[in-house]
């Protein structure tokens, strides 16, 4: 496995490295990056509604739509990002769980008893130290995820909209109790670098076959195309969002579902579906197949007789994704 730390702290720069690694897969790849501030969102939600793009903008805080599904994060060079990127055919464990095995294992030689929970997330006694997503490109997955090794808590509730961040309540009491930070837990000559540092020597410890190379010259000339052609547009990382009349959205054990869509002589004309949810499947597949059909229940439960609805939203089925669109 090829094993790297980017040397970049630009989001765009870094976002255009993975994509280039999952294009060009050969060989599994391990990453550690990290980035001057920003609001990442999930390649399903909607920019506007889940970013206070104002706060951001006074504040020189990028805005980026990843890749990969979940919720809206605020990363900073005081914590980091790493990346794993595998051929599944090849390897038939890609869970959650056993792609975060070894960032449990580093902390916990570092004495910082950590355990996967939830759907994404690994806690510390009962805190988020580190959230996780998965993105699927053909035969290829790539897991990332924020590792919060220090975070300014205050600066997170601004940039992100309070009541998309299911943490209201109780606002930023509600935030630092229920994440922490390595900062706690290690001793003061450590930092974000050092660390860094030592979680990649651990990884490339971990087989012979690792070993570490950075980007080429001709590497990072391919990243910059990629750069430019998706990672610098604003189409990209806000999307269209027109007004729609119709509007339903719930909360579900495995993520926010929000659809919205016009009917127009009694046909569904435009349809777009939100969330922090994670797929295996473009959403837009399944956008794409409901319109321009009769919006009526058993017309769309014939149509969706044959789908999968947990593919393009997982942990949703077929009846449930049903009875929210005509709830």
């Amino acid at each position: 496995m090829r094993c790297l730390i980017i040397n970049s702290n630009d989001v765009f720069f870094n976002s255009a490295v993975e994509e280039y690694f999952i294009k060009k897969f050969n060989e599994p790849i391990f990453m550690l990056w990290k980035n001057t501030p920003n609001v990442m969102v999930g390649r399903n939600q909607n920019t506007v509604s889940e970013v206070n793009e104002k706060f951001c903008k006074e504040n020189n805080i990028s805005i980026i739509r990843r890749l990969s599904g979940g919720g809206a994060i605020y990363n900073s060079l005081e914590n980091f990002e790493y990346t794993l990127i595998i051929d599944k055919l090849h390897n038939s464990n890609y869970s959650f769980k056993s792609i975060v095995e070894p960032l449990i294992d580093f902390l916990k030689q570092l004495g910082i008893d950590a355990q996967f929970t939830g759907r994404n997330d690994v806690l510390v006694d009962g805190k988020k130290i580190s959230g996780n997503a998965q993105y699927h490109f053909k035969d290829i997955l790539l897991q990332h995820g924020t590792v919060l090794y220090d975070v300014d808590i205050n600066t997170l509730m601004k940039c992100l909209t309070p009541d998309l961040m299911k943490l209201t309540a109780k606002g930023i009491k509600s935030v630092k109790s229920r994440v922490t930070t390595l900062k706690e837990r290690l001793p003061d000559n450590y930092n974000v670098d050092k660390f860094m540092e030592e979680f990649m020597k651990f990884n490339l410890s971990l087989s012979n076959e690792n070993y570490y190379k950075e980007l080429t010259e001709d590497e990072k000339i391919e990243v910059l195309k990629l750069k430019k052609d998706r990672w610098d547009k604003k189409e990209w990382n806000f999307g269209k969002n027109p007004k729609y009349s119709n509007k339903k959205k719930r909360k579900f054990t495995s993520g926010l579902v929000e659809i919205n869509y016009e009917i127009k002589a009694g046909k569904i004309f435009d349809l777009k579906i939100y969330g922090d949810f994670f797929a295996a499947d473009d959403i837009s597949k399944l956008e794409d197949k409901l319109l321009n059909n009769y919006f009526e229940r058993e017309i769309i439960i014939e149509l969706l007789k044959d789908i999968n609805i947990s593919n393009y939203i997982d942990g949703i089925k077929n009846d449930e994704f049903i009875e929210l669109l005509f709830e």
